[in-house]
């Protein structure tokens, strides 16, 4: 609402101080720190402009600017719940500067929902080969655990060890040997330098199937944030992962990947963020060979596109598409062509905050996998509805 009055009234102290606090509460640090700066340039002894800027400061991790800002509106002798903020925030920077700062969070999330295709196989019979029904698409009912749990340690100003866990268990009602669980470890430290941040991670994840091992997976990835403007945001990310396949060696491999996503928040009263990205890979197999080349060793490119809106106070929609193409290197030993495959999905999210820490979820997925090669074409959609509760 302020920027719509900002041509006509910037300039004017008393609409910038209301501008610039409206900014900071939205973090969009940087204009509330120009509106203030331009309060102070025209009235020196506004102590309310210093006061903001000081959290503007504080907000914004330049803790020297900010204590500095805070003593000296403290040292006007301001009323005593003033007094009582700015020792709150003092005290706030001082257990940053000293190694005092920890963080740990978690959640714990139950779903309900339908698979129309637990093994992402095909729906009908082919042409070069006959399947069995087992190895047909088939349906099921299932139940779903999701869980995790974050610590930060920011032992300095702007440095931080990160720890990260997440679980993901499904069980099928009648297809038990599809039953799978997750169990991802992450540990990194990040960084902040001006506009950006920056995180290296190491990454453990163990992938079972109907409770013997599957796969697992050992990487690195580097994260890049960078702060565009005050509504707009780059995320990148280089990844580098070793999958191992416990009984199948041949399909052993090393991905590479690269990708980005943009991130602007709109006008309007839905509060939309939208999400535009882009990706690019590289599979290599360990040892190259007839099955590896045609079904492991590939490049694959692929872009997203995903719109946030929150229509209500505590209801967030979020519908998302994904578009993937994969090219592999080597002929199929069957088909005696070299296969490319074409996946999109659309995913709807809905969250409904009923409470601080509890929310219900409703999740729709729909994914289309078109292939030249007709073993690896299906189509599969998902449902479920989950309750999620936080910690902190």
């Amino acid at each position: 609402m302020a920027n719509t009055m900002l041509a006509e009234h910037e300039g004017d102290p008393a609409f910038d101080i209301q501008y610039a606090v409206a900014a900071i509460e939205t973090f969009h640090l940087e204009e509330g720190v120009f509106a203030l700066e331009r309060v102070l340039l025209v009235d020196p002894n506004n102590q309310l402009a210093r006061l903001e800027l000081a959290r503007a400061y504080y907000q914004q991790r330049k803790f020297d600017q900010a204590t500095a800002m805070f003593n000296a509106v403290k040292a006007k002798n301001p009323p005593p719940r003033v007094v009582t903020r700015i020792d709150r925030y003092l005290a706030l920077i001082e257990q940053r500067r000293v190694n005092r700062f920890t963080r740990v969070q978690g959640f714990v999330e139950l779903y309900a929902g339908y698979d129309s295709n637990v093994n992402s196989a095909p729906g009908s019979q082919l042409t070069r080969v006959v399947l069995s029904d087992d190895a047909l698409g088939r349906g099921d009912s299932f139940m779903a655990l999701k869980a995790g749990a974050d610590v930060e340690h920011r032992y300095a100003e702007d440095r931080s060890l990160i720890f990260e866990t997440r679980l993901d268990i499904r069980y099928y009602d009648t297809e038990e040997e599809q039953d799978n669980s997750n169990l991802t470890l992450k540990a990194g430290h990040r960084w902040y330098e001006g506009k950006n941040q920056y995180q290296f991670n190491v990454v453990r994840q163990d992938y079972r199937l109907d409770e013997e091992g599957y796969r697992d997976l050992m990487g690195i990835s580097f994260d890049w944030n960078r702060q565009l403007s005050k509504r707009s945001l780059l995320r990148s990310y280089l990844a580098v992962n070793d999958l191992k396949y416990v009984s199948s060696e041949w399909r052993d491999s090393r991905q590479y990947s690269l990708g980005s996503n943009y991130l602007y928040a709109g006008d309007g009263n839905w509060k939309p963020v939208y999400v535009l990205g882009g990706f690019i890979g590289n599979e290599k197999p360990d040892e190259p060979g007839t099955l590896a080349d045609g079904d492991v060793d590939r490049n694959f490119y692929g872009v997203s596109l995903g719109v946030q809106m929150t229509p209500l106070q505590d209801l967030t929609f979020m519908p998302s598409l994904v578009y993937q193409v994969s090219e592999y290197a080597g002929e199929h030993w069957i088909y005696n062509l070299k296969r490319k495959d074409k996946y999109a999905a659309l995913n709807l999210n809905v969250n409904w905050r009923f409470k601080p820490d509890w929310s219900l979820l409703a999740t729709y997925s729909y994914a289309d996998a078109d292939s030249n090669i007709e073993l690896n074409e299906f189509r599969r959609e998902q449902i479920n509805f989950g309750l999620r509760r936080d910690f902190k």
